[in-house]
């Protein structure tokens, strides 16, 4: 049971811009060896092998030109940072996190892409845990991969970027002058990932494999 996530990563350029305001965080992407991203999806699978091979290889709702086109679309002219949040991740840290604006394409693709993967067996649902045993030792990475597909089903899809992570209590406007000089114009995505997530929800270089290039 793998917990995995479906993404839209930064260029290795605007990956480097978002890495200059990190420093301020107690949980940090590039200390976990991580890449900045856009969610699409999230879930807990069987084989992460088996789904990036479906994704890269079978005919799929992301390598839809249409797709495609609509997502580099959004990235290039719609995305707008709405406010930087903070979210509660578990008792002890918050994510903060970046939210856009104008960007209910990407919920749209959210909940198609979770569609296919269900009626394909590849994500676990409710309908999984009286059959698995795994419900009294869930991570929270789990339970979020878990719940995201009914997230996005119940029309709660945020586009975001998480920036980091902070102790409960840390005020973040200590940072927040920091954060509000990112310029939107400067990061730009590059292409569809899929990947592992490791206990922040954070996605690892060493298990990120490309499914389209968007530029």
């Amino acid at each position: 049971m793998i917990p995995f996530c479906i993404s839209i990563g930064f260029s290795a350029e605007s990956q480097k811009y978002l890495k200059e305001f990190n420093n301020n965080f107690l949980i940090n992407v590039d200390s976990n060896s991580c890449f900045y991203h856009t969610t699409l999806a999230q879930g807990l699978t069987e084989s992460f092998k088996n789904l990036v091979d479906y994704f890269k290889n079978s005919k799929n709702i992301l390598n839809y030109s249409k797709t495609i086109e609509n997502i580099r679309n959004w990235d290039l002219f719609m995305k707008e940072p709405s406010f930087i949040t903070e979210d509660l991740y578990n008792n002890e840290i918050n994510a903060v996190i970046m939210k856009y604006s104008n960007s209910e394409i990407l919920g749209r693709y959210s909940f198609l892409i979770l569609e296919e993967m269900k009626k394909a067996n590849f994500i676990y649902t409710y309908k999984n845990f009286p059959f698995l045993d795994f419900k009294d030792n869930l991570n929270d990475n789990y339970k979020y991969a878990l719940n995201y597909y009914y997230k996005v089903k119940a029309f709660n899809f945020c586009a975001h970027t998480t920036l980091g992570f902070n102790k409960v209590q840390k005020n973040l406007n200590l940072m927040s002058n920091n954060l509000n000089n990112i310029q939107i114009k400067k990061i730009h995505h590059e292409g569809i990932y899929i990947s592992e997530l490791n206990k922040y929800c954070m996605t690892p270089y060493k298990t990120r494999d490309l499914i389209i290039k968007l530029r």
